[in-house]
């Protein structure tokens, strides 16, 4: 038999279309995230079947690697505590500034506002450049 759940997140399920539809806005535009308990409440399903929903609806977001097509901004920064704060056996005793830190470089899409951060190895040009273009669908608008 084929219908329009065949062969996608919503293959095998006994919810109705508004349903589905109505999760994927609730999933899509919360910040943090939804539970199944607020998904129970709001969709007046029970909660198994809003954790199995929200489920496969996180399984099937993963899926992809996160793409931008738009003019985007990257930039790097590194993240960790000053070295001052430190126990005085914890301290590396190796200069100021990136010493004992993270390197973390991030995308942000200007259309969409959609962000990605990493921690990098390096901030040379070829780490970062081999990182924005990973995630970037076309090039065209991307200058160095």
């Amino acid at each position: 038999m084929f219908s329009l759940k065949t062969g996608n997140v919503m293959q095998g399920t006994k919810l109705g279309y508004q349903t589905w539809a109505i999760a994927i806005y609730l999933v899509t535009t919360n910040l943090k995230g939804v539970s199944s308990m607020k998904l129970h409440r709001d969709l007046e399903i029970t909660q198994k079947s809003a954790w199995h929903l929200a489920h496969r609806l996180r399984e099937a977001h993963k899926a992809g690697k996160p793409l931008f097509n738009g003019p985007v901004e990257a930039d790097e920064t590194y993240v960790g505590g000053k070295e001052t704060n430190k126990h005085s056996h914890k301290k590396l005793k190796a200069g100021r500034g990136a010493v004992g830190k993270a390197a973390v470089a991030g995308i942000r899409d200007r259309a969409t506002g959609r962000v990605v951060a990493k921690v990098v190895e390096k901030t040379d040009a070829m780490t970062l450049q081999g990182f924005v273009t990973d995630h970037l669908t076309t090039l065209q608008n991307f200058r160095i």
